[in-house]
């Protein structure tokens, strides 16, 4: 009885192997997929893999396969690489020495991989992207790489593509012409809480991607003709908490993009709604506590003003 339950055992196992063996035979090999289809159901390569059902192969370094099928694996964007079996492009990383800006890799311009830079100094300034700090003495902004003991200008040609530059709350007092013009991919750039009372009027010439211009907290008391020319993409341009008695009649002038302008805190006595009324993404005007008289009449603008009176 023993023996026979022993053989029934046996045998159960296997037909248990058998069906496994039998199973796994029709499943598809390595790197590829079932796919259901009118016809019945085929194996096609996954993602990140190459060839037919008969040889699935991973997708090589500095490559990448997003479709499921036959479609061939796609070459990284140029310098760029990606480990094995890379589903997307977003696994393609910039090789050292090269940034990413709008999805593509340019070369970082700084001394060595400028992303992987340390300094030694005091932070002065921050490039977010690339992690370089700034100093400023009498002769200007100096950039400050420390690990290879190396300095240029802001304004000079080896520099990073920085789209985030803090200067915030650094006792700068004035901004020379063209300081960043170097700096052409910035999109945002943060100036506030400092004592700048003389701006260039080309300290922003050749910024055309910036969008957002941070002033408030300085000493300005007037804007230079001319400021704002060129900064096509300008959406914010924040001027509040300064000193300001006087703004010229086209100040924003081809501002096209401009969606939000902080006025409010300065000591302007009259501004006119002709100066907003081609601004056509405008949104948002601040301009409280200043001394106007008049309320400013612009009907598909959210504005802020007090002390102010309809005509």
């Amino acid at each position: 009885m023993a023996g026979l339950r022993w053989f029934a055992s046996v045998a159960m196992q296997l037909l248990m192997i058998l069906c496994l063996v039998r199973r796994s035979s029709s499943q598809c090999r390595f790197g590829a997929v079932l796919v259901n289809g009118v016809n019945g159901s085929t194996c096609l390569c996954d993602q990140g893999n190459y060839g037919d059902a008969a040889a699935c192969l991973p997708c090589p370094k500095g490559t990448y396969k997003s479709e499921v099928g036959t479609a061939r694996c796609r070459d990284c964007p140029l310098f760029s690489d990606s480990e094995k079996a890379s589903i997307s492009p977003n696994n393609c990383s910039c090789i050292t020495g090269y940034t990413k800006i709008s999805g593509e890799c340019f070369r970082c311009l700084a001394p060595d991989n400028c992303a992987k830079i340390v300094s030694t100094r005091e932070k002065i300034g921050v490039c977010g992207n690339c992690s370089l700090y700034f100093q400023y003495n009498d002769s200007g902004l100096h950039v400050d790489v420390g690990a290879a003991d190396y300095q240029e200008t802001l304004g000079g040609e080896k520099f990073c593509y920085c789209t985030y530059l803090d200067l915030s709350n650094r006792y700068l007092a004035k901004l020379g012409p063209s300081v960043f013009s170097k700096m052409r991919f910035l999109e945002r750039l943060d100036l506030f809480g400092n004592y700048l009372a003389s701006i260039s009027a080309t300290a922003f010439s050749n910024l055309p991607y910036l969008k957002q211009l941070y002033l408030q907290g300085n000493k300005m008391r007037y804007l230079p003709p001319g400021l704002f020319n060129n900064l096509t993409s300008l959406e914010g341009v924040y001027l509040d908490q300064n000193s300001l008695i006087v703004l010229e009649p086209d100040v924003f002038s081809g501002l096209d993009n401009l969606k939000t302008i902080y006025l409010e805190s300065n000591n302007l006595e009259e501004i006119s709604s002709s100066q907003f009324q081609n601004l056509g993404q405008l949104q948002t005007l601040e301009i409280s506590y200043n001394y106007m008289v008049n309320c400013l009449d612009l009907p598909n603008v959210t504005v802020f003003q007090t002390g102010c009176s309809s005509p």
